[in-house]
């Protein structure tokens, strides 16, 4: 392998800044196989580390930061400032992998994985004997094709996403994927597929807040699954536009899960031989959907917000609907009464 910076395992404390520098190699070579690579080292617990990319620009032709520390160790930390990371075309390692005790910080930083073929970031779930670590991205933008942010899997690890952005122009995964606690606000999502995934296997709470969402494809901006809770509050969802095709967007889906949806705005665009859905509730879901606004074109069938299982649960209160003849609510036969209650709602 050839490396851009290779920084060594070592039990000594220390840092290492980079101000201003260029980490990629010439066109006419390979580049480096990797941009910025810290070394595990040795069996022995490693020191604490702290990693400070100011004002750089790293890109690799697989993996451009990569952090590793012993499981059993003091943990490491990143922190990047007005940094962009890249991939050459064909890469097939993930932009940004760090271990499960290492933290985070990165404001005003592009995350350019356009040519990609893996993940944005991976912060790796392996099990350790320390806390996991937080980690922390403030005006930054993620860009990729491929697969998004895949954040630790440890119940007690956190990540923040605050006044970022997001676009991706692939269907087929979440451009955040859930597994511990995730707050996003202030963030501006403009993606192909789904934006927020919370993983039914593990503990993932999500808040969202404020952020706008602009889902074009077969897809739902924030799913909730399984074990987590997710809050989204004061966001707005702008479903369908920009998509030609005969596919439904969804703007919250809730699977056996448990979801608050509060304040919010569903616009529903026309979208070719399909109009999309603002909620829909699933197999084991319960949502309880309070001071939101549904308007525009929505799926006649279905109607606004599906109850679509008879372990389907649905509360709906203090909202209104801008929707023409179409059913503000469909519930699916076989679902309990009790279980679908309104109150307040008003259709215009």
């Amino acid at each position: 392998y050839s490396y851009g910076v290779y920084v060594l395992g070592t039990t000594v404390a220390g840092s290492v800044t980079l101000n201003r520098v260029d980490i990629t190699a010439p066109p006419s070579g390979q580049g480096f196989w990797r941009g910025v690579y810290v070394a595990a080292g040795t069996t022995t617990p490693a020191a604490v580390h702290t990693v400070t990319l100011d004002d750089c620009t790293a890109t690799s032709a697989n993996s451009t930061l990569n952090v590793f520390t012993e499981y059993t160790g003091n943990g490491r930390s990143v922190v990047m400032r007005d940094t962009t990371l890249r991939v050459q075309p064909g890469a097939t390692g993930h932009l940004m992998y760090v271990h499960p005790n290492v933290s985070i910080v990165a404001s005003g930083c592009t995350f350019d994985y356009t040519n990609g073929q893996s993940y944005c970031l991976q912060h790796f779930g392996a099990s350790t004997t320390v806390a996991a670590r937080t980690a922390r991205f403030t005006d930054c933008t993620f860009s990729c094709v491929a697969l998004g942010v895949l954040t630790s899997g440890h119940a007690d690890a956190s990540t923040t996403f605050a006044g970022c952005s997001f676009s991706s122009a692939r269907a087929s995964s979440s451009m955040i994927s859930a597994r511990s606690s995730v707050v996003v606000s202030g963030c501006d999502v403009d993606v192909m597929g789904g934006a927020v995934g919370v993983n039914g296997a593990d503990q993932g709470h999500v808040t969202i807040t404020g952020t706008r969402f602009r889902v074009r494809d077969n897809s739902a901006a924030v799913v909730a699954t399984g074990a987590g809770h997710t809050l989204v509050s004061g966001c707005s969802f702008d479903l369908g536009a920009g998509n030609t095709g005969s596919q439904m967007a969804r703007g919250v889906v809730v699977k056996n899960g448990v979801a608050v949806v509060a304040g919010s705005l569903f616009r529903g665009r026309p979208q070719g031989a399909s109009a999309p859905e603002a909620v829909q509730i699933a197999t084991g879901g319960r949502a309880l959907v309070r001071d939101c606004r549904i308007a525009g074109s929505f799926y006649a069938p279905y109607g606004a917000i599906e109850v679509g299982a008879a372990t389907s649960v649905l509360n709906l209160t203090d909202s209104e609907f801008d929707i023409g003849q179409v059913r503000p609510v469909f519930v699916a036969p076989g679902v309990p009464a009790g279980q679908v209650s309104q109150s307040s709602v008003t259709s215009l």
